[in-house]
């Protein structure tokens, strides 16, 4: 029993094939918290992700909904999408592991601060909003003289990586894969803090430069996990770096969240990235969080 059938037992109507409200690939219904027995079909399934989005409400959770609208218990619904193999959303269905952090974190160093103000950064933002620490002289893994940035899920940190405080090198080194309970690749930094509107960029100092919004997916080449994860979003600003390469994977990230309801828009700077942006372009791009 695919999942428009599950409606259908449970007399659940659909929208007709073309309804506005109702993209390619998404089972339209009326969203049972903002509009009922309407027959507006505002709230849309995606019934490969199970990805749930309502023009009204935003982004719902797949197992609430389908519990409402069926009357089935929330473990249930969980069995039916486990006997059909599908996502549930991106966080239900990660392999978790364990997290083990670096022996060396620790507070900020005057040389972590140093790099940080040179760039314009406030401390006190960084360490009350990102969480971010310091690693000193001594560290496993060549983490020597780094930030420690965790990457947070849903308020729990699951996985980190760190910056060095030299640009020469190797900048970004992640937590290897066995020391991550989820991992990295499959999340996206910074959607704790998202809303309506979410800023895509490449890396953490972009989303610190922006502010709370924004998100990043570790470099241009995203995953079909995190394309899913920002399908939830109904507008969504994608602010590659604005060398060629890299706006050839945003272009391409575009053309994958196309078929999600919403809006997709690739903004180049003129500025090589957000990290390095004036405060004429950073204000410009907050603008589309209001």
């Amino acid at each position: 029993m695919n999942l428009r059938e599950l409606l259908q037992h449970h007399n659940v109507p659909t929208a007709p094939e073309g309804h506005h409200h109702v993209s390619r690939g998404w089972i339209g219904i009326d969203c049972p918290q903002c509009s009922p027995n309407s027959g507006r079909f505002r709230l849309g399934l995606n019934s490969r992700s199970g990805a749930v989005h309502c023009w009204q409400c935003g982004t719902l959770g797949i197992l609430s909904i389908l519990s409402s609208v069926t009357g089935l218990s929330r473990n249930e619904v969980r069995s039916y999408w486990n006997r059909q193999s599908v996502f549930l959303t991106p966080s239900d269905t990660i392999k978790r592991g364990s997290l083990r952090i670096p022996y060396a974190v620790e507070s900020l160093r005057p040389a972590h601060e140093h790099y940080l103000t040179e760039r314009g950064f406030s401390i006190a933002e960084l360490v009350s909003t990102w969480k971010i620490q310091g690693i000193g002289p001594v560290s496993e893994l060549g983490l020597e003289w780094r930030i420690f940035i965790p990457i947070h899920l849903d308020g729990l940190m699951v996985s980190w990586t760190t910056r060095s405080l030299i640009d020469k090198g190797v900048r970004y080194v992640n937590a290897p894969s066995e020391w991550e309970s989820v991992p990295r690749r499959e999340l996206l930094y910074g959607e704790d803090f998202v809303g309506h509107t979410v800023i895509v960029t490449e890396g953490p100092t972009d989303v610190w430069r922006i502010g709370p919004g924004a998100v990043c997916t570790f470099g241009v080449a995203f995953s079909r996990a995190q394309v899913e994860r920002l399908s939830k979003f109904p507008h969504r600003i994608i602010c590659f770096d604005n060398e060629e390469g890299a706006q050839i994977k945003a272009r391409e990230l575009c053309q994958q969240l196309q078929p999600f309801p919403g809006e997709t828009t690739n903004v180049v700077l003129d500025s090589k990235d957000p990290g390095s942006a004036k405060d004429r372009e950073i204000q410009q791009l907050r603008r589309f969080l209001r």
